[in-house]
């Protein structure tokens, strides 16, 4: 079994106009996007980061559900929870034949 790396979070801070959660949730967030964990990875348990954090669990579990709703994480009950893996692109595409019989298959980009 693959043990969870720990996510090094920056300090709280314990203030009234800073709730926990959200912080706990940009922190593991910005984790991702720096690559600190890959789509698919496994993060830690919310008790274990929780007592790293020195926060209820249920701060963590908040956190994750933020994380879960914005489509940053997926979890699995009993499983733990993981990096959600990018959406496939699907670009629109027509094949073309050239001169000489060979197919080419054409692919257009366009800006969102």
């Amino acid at each position: 079994m693959k043990r969870a790396r720990t996510v090094p979070l920056p300090p709280l801070t314990l203030d009234r106009r800073h709730p926990l959660a959200p912080q706990i949730a940009a922190s593991v967030r910005a984790a991702i996007r720096a690559g600190r964990f890959a789509p698919g990875a496994r993060l830690p348990p919310t008790r274990a980061l929780a007592t790293a954090c020195r926060v209820s669990r249920q701060v963590v579990v908040a956190a994750f559900e933020d994380l879960a709703a914005a489509g940053d994480i997926r979890g699995r009950v009993g499983a733990g929870s993981y990096v959600a893996r990018p959406p496939r692109v699907r670009l629109p595409c027509r094949t073309v034949t050239d001169p000489d019989g060979h197919a080419i298959l054409l692919t257009t980009l366009h800006e969102l």
